[in-house]
């Protein structure tokens, strides 16, 4: 039995007379329609209509637009929902979160640079007044993930850092402003994202930790904001081992996320925690999430395993028809939708919204005028300057000093409007304050490291040239790595020889085809098909782009590989005992999100993911699952050097 009365409810006896009444007169399509929370694409009433609210969703989001057509979609949502909807937003460094022309504050790692933990209060507090302004009463914020592992991509400058007393403190004060505009947090992302190197768009994260170990860090802070009233708690596609064995010793030895897991959502959130409030999924659109089980099945299981509300689809008609299948065919129970139904509801009436009018719910356009309000402004300068930290200066030469450093070179990284007035600006009060003035310019860089291109339009190779090799005939493709962006695609009637600005690549014609050489420092990357959003980072040799097929030959001829089939298991901690060898990547396809690090001799392979499987993680792989749904591999690793070979299980 829920009990509404308390934390974080704290529901009147009218409060809960309104969600009885109003879950007796729901149909159960209305009921399943209650769980979904999708993600707005339009603002046209016509799609409002026969797309959102033809489906009696619960809840929505949208992507950051201009405040007042943000506000007009809001309005017209709620004035035409039979039901009051919860309208969230990715609130975590500021109004910007849901207007384009809202406050961008900064991110959780600057604030948490400050040292000073009531900034997090001054974050919430723009970020919820605006939102609120905009008509959003749901903050999916605040992050209190920990930066364990400072390679994960997720966390990294969205988290109060690696002090687990600091980011308790942050999301406390973040909440405290929350409450002050009456919006709703959702502290995430449960059970604690930031240990792994692993992003959840794309794989299973894994919150590897004991259970004394997580209650020492994560446990405190959810611990801490569950207390104080968090209402909401968003829950990551993160597996935890040690609680989900520790609460199931049959517990199957893979990688369940924990938005599937009643380990990890009935036991620990629930249980240990005692947390009373809505359980919302992160995006399941993620591959950590639908890797883990078969869609028609994860989409009800989830709500059955302890999840209250469904956070985007891929599909909202099709999902919502699994879900109502699943209910029937019982993988949903009555008593699992009733609870989820019962908290939704009350959750709403938390916030009041059952006592105003449909048409008083969204401000009025008026409200606005708080965004970019100009105490919001003062506070986010004053935070980013208070952010500034030294980390490292070894020679001593900050302060800067005309008198020992005469020279300086001003040059701004990445291209932005404001470039020109901000270089101008700043050479002007160098040469006044006694500097020399060089290479006044733009950097543009699209990665880590590379090749410059500054204002004048000259290249500057910062790294050495690799041996020119020919680049094969790809598909039209583009690869970005380590600083400079290569186009690498077939021109079938472009027989001129230009360049695009990669740095000192070298250009090739070669028979009807305009091809790139790239020369970037790592290993070699062999492009065979469509690569999106590859990135290296390395420390030194050599990387050039060749086609798959060369790979091969170039590979054989020179007797430098063992080849580790699609279907073969590949343990990630195998490359990192691989500290001699050197490592060849040969891509297959299209590929997403590829990442390669290499330190000294030792290679990291981060997540892979090829037409929607992962195919590398720190753990083992269920190799036939994913290879029986989704064909032969499309992958294969090379490595220099005798390795042993792993097969699945």
């Amino acid at each position: 039995m829920i009990n509404l009365t308390k934390n974080p409810f704290f529901l009147s006896g009218e409060d809960i007379e309104w969600v009885e009444n109003t879950k007796k007169s729901m149909t159960l399509e209305e009921k399943i329609g209650q769980l979904f929370v999708p993600i707005g694409y339009s603002g046209d009433p016509q799609y409002l209509e026969h797309v959102m609210l033809a489906h009696h969703i619960g809840g929505i989001m949208y992507r950051c637009g201009e405040a007042k057509e943000m506000q007009r979609t809001h309005r017209y949502l709620q004035e035409h929902s039979k039901i009051p909807l919860l309208i969230g937003a990715n609130l975590e460094d500021g109004g910007c979160g849901i207007a384009t022309d809202g406050t961008q504050y900064g991110k959780q790692m600057q604030v948490a640079a400050t040292g000073d933990t009531e900034d997090a209060y001054r974050l919430g507090k723009v970020s919820c007044s605006e939102g609120a302004a905009v008509g959003c009463n749901w903050a999916f914020a605040p992050v209190v993930d920990i930066d364990r592992n400072w390679r994960n991509p997720i966390t990294n400058v969205r988290t109060y850092g690696d002090d687990p007393d600091r980011v308790l403190a942050c999301g406390l004060n973040y909440m405290r402003a929350a409450k002050e505009e009456n919006v709703l947090v959702a502290i995430k992302h449960f059970p604690g994202d930031g240990c792994d190197e692993v992003d959840q768009h794309i794989l299973t994260s894994v919150n590897n930790l004991s259970c004394d170990e997580w209650d020492a860090t994560y446990g405190k802070i959810y611990s801490g904001l569950i207390q104080a009233g968090a209402q909401t708690v968003m829950v990551g596609h993160i597996a935890q081992p040690a609680y989900q064995k520790s609460y199931n010793t049959d517990f199957q030895n893979k990688l369940i996320p924990a938005t599937l897991s009643s380990e990890l959502l009935k036991g620990l959130l629930r249980k240990k925690l005692g947390f009373n409030g809505l359980i919302v999924t992160d995006s399941t659109c993620m591959v950590g999430f639908s890797c883990a089980m078969n869609r028609e099945r994860a989409v009800p299981y989830a709500i059955e395993a302890g999840c209250d509300m469904f956070l985007f689809n891929k599909d909202l008609e099709e999902d919502y028809q699994y879900m109502l299948n699943g209910y029937k065919q019982g993988i949903l129970s009555e008593q699992r939708l009733d609870e989820a139904i019962t908290r939704i509801l009350a959750t709403k009436a938390s916030l009041g919204l059952h006592r105003k009018a449909k048409c008083e719910i969204v401000p009025s356009e008026s409200a606005l005028c708080i965004l970019q309000a100009d105490e919001h402004v003062a506070w986010a300068k004053k935070s980013a300057d208070k952010a500034v930290t030294l980390v490292k200066d070894i020679d001593g030469i900050l302060p800067l000093n005309p008198h020992k450093t005469k020279k300086v070179l001003l040059e701004i990284i990445g291209g932005f409007p404001s470039n020109e007035r901000v270089l101008e600006s700043f050479r002007k009060r160098l040469v006044e304050e006694g500097f020399e003035v060089i290479g006044v310019g733009t950097l543009e860089v699209d990665g880590r490291r590379g090749c410059r291109k500054v204002a004048e339009g000259r290249h500057v190779a910062t790294q050495r040239k690799a041996q020119e090799r020919h680049v094969g005939r790809t598909q039209a493709g583009r690869v970005a790595a380590l600083g400079a962006s290569a186009e690498v695609g077939v021109h079938e009637h472009d027989h001129a020889a230009q360049r695009t600005g990669v740095g000192d690549g070298l250009h090739k014609q070669t028979r009807g085809r305009s091809v790139h050489h790239q020369l970037l420092p790592g290993i070699v990357i062999a492009v065979n098909g469509n690569v999106v959003g590859h990135e290296v980072d390395v420390v030194d040799d050599a990387v050039e782009v060749i086609p798959g097929a060369e790979a091969d030959e170039t590979a054989q001829r020179e007797g430098e590989t063992v080849v580790l089939r699609g279907e073969d298991e590949l343990r990630f901690l195998d490359l990192l005992e691989a500290r001699t060898v050197g490592l060849d990547v040969v891509l297959r396809g299209v590929v997403h999100g590829h990442a390669v690090e290499r330190r000294r001799l030792l290679h990291r392979i981060r997540p892979v993911v090829v037409d929607g499987v992962h195919l590398l993680h720190r753990d083992q792989v269920d190799r036939r699952r994913i290879f029986a749904a989704h064909g032969p591999a499309l992958v294969t690793l090379r490595r220099r050097g005798s390795c042993k070979q792993q097969s699945h299980d």
